[in-house]
């Protein structure tokens, strides 16, 4: 968790950043190293129609090349996720269309 929080804190170094999460114990470890421009709000148990990130890995399942496909190994699989993400950094718009709740616009 904290080599994905340093990464996206020296990708995005002039953002601020609200990342949701589950409630797994690396999101909220004693050893986590928050960047001062990353939020994280962790979202309530039991509710992953409440991630955004379910929905995409729902597509990245769907339309990106892993539906029905079978990897000869674990790396063939992480380079093809790789490749994914990379791709998908440039679709911002749809990301955003894809993740973006209505609970999430209105302030508390």
């Amino acid at each position: 968790m904290n080599e994905l929080l340093q990464g996206l804190t020296e990708a995005y170094a002039q953002e601020n950043i609200v990342l949701f999460a589950d409630n797994a114990g690396w999101h909220k470890s004693k050893e986590l190293i928050q960047p001062t421009n990353i939020r994280i709000e962790l979202l309530p148990p039991y509710s992953p129609e409440l991630n955004p990130a379910e929905h995409l890995w729902d597509y990245i399942r769907e339309q990106k090349h892993f539906n029905n496909h079978l990897f000869d190994s674990m790396d063939q699989l992480e380079d093809q996720l790789e490749a994914v993400l990379k791709e998908l950094q440039h679709e911002k718009q749809y990301i955003q269309s894809l993740c973006t709740f209505n609970w999430m616009l209105s302030p508390p």
